[in-house]
């Protein structure tokens, strides 16, 4: 899981996503700025977060997920936007 990302557009993680979990059943994400407002969440498999909200830049800031795995413990963390 990435720890930062940076979407500038230089082609050097501009997305944040979720590498592997297409090898199980079920996976989600949820996906949340630092104050608890969800962001975006979906289904883990092709999941990806270019930065935005609503098509608006989201301001370098820590974000926080959730990820949820069929049969697995749910994993939380937080990840670094960079602008």
């Amino acid at each position: 899981i990435q720890k930062y990302f940076s979407p500038n557009n230089d082609g050097v993680n501009d997305l944040f996503e979720l590498k592997g979990v297409s090898f199980f059943q079920s996976s989600y994400i949820r996906l949340y700025s630092r104050y608890g407002a969800l962001i975006k969440s979906g289904a883990g498999d092709g999941f990806s977060w270019d930065g935005t909200f609503n098509g608006t830049p989201m301001p370098a800031d820590d974000y926080w997920f959730e990820i949820f795995i069929e049969d697995f413990k749910r994993i939380k963390g937080n990840l670094s936007l960079i602008r």
